[in-house]
């Protein structure tokens, strides 16, 4: 009960839940289509076998040990395996986002980010010193990049 109730817990699956359901779904229903579309033949002796085969054509990887070999079974393949790959990158960007969202929850910016927090007064005359610096040096950086390409300083 405490695990619901938890933040970070109940963000995953705000996150995940629907983009997850919705390919269970794909995968229970285009499994239940094939194992009746092949017959109980060419691999799909029950309703198991047809799952492991759904999972594995839905997570892209296909072992390729059952495949199937009807119109209407290649056909719910085909559906599987598009829902597969939109669902997983949603998936994935769902995964990246909740990270994000952590690292800031944490205090911490985001990879690749610089810390947004404003500089405390004392720190901001500091701050401009250094930008100042900063500047000057890149300036002369730059004039001697032109002068060494025969160009004219403006």
């Amino acid at each position: 009960m405490v695990a619901v109730h938890a933040p970070r817990i109940r963000r995953t699956f705000s996150r995940l839940g629907r983009p997850v359901m919705y390919m269970a779904m794909a995968v229970f229903v285009c499994a239940g289509i094939t194992m009746r579309a092949e017959h109980h033949q060419n691999g799909f002796k029950n309703y198991g076998a047809s799952l492991w085969w759904g999972v594995v054509t839905v997570t892209t990887v296909g072992y390729g040990d059952i495949v199937p070999q009807t119109t209407v079974g290649r056909l719910a393949a085909t559906v599987l395996m598009l829902v597969g790959i939109a669902m997983l990158g949603t998936v994935a960007a769902s995964l990246a986002a909740l990270f994000r969202l952590e690292d800031r929850d944490e205090g911490g910016a985001a990879d690749g980010e610089a810390d947004q927090r404003a500089p405390a007064a004392g720190d901001r005359s500091e701050v401009a010193g250094d930008v100042v610096a900063e500047l000057r040096s890149l300036r002369s950086e730059v004039a001697a990049l032109r002068q060494e390409l025969g160009r004219p300083t403006p």
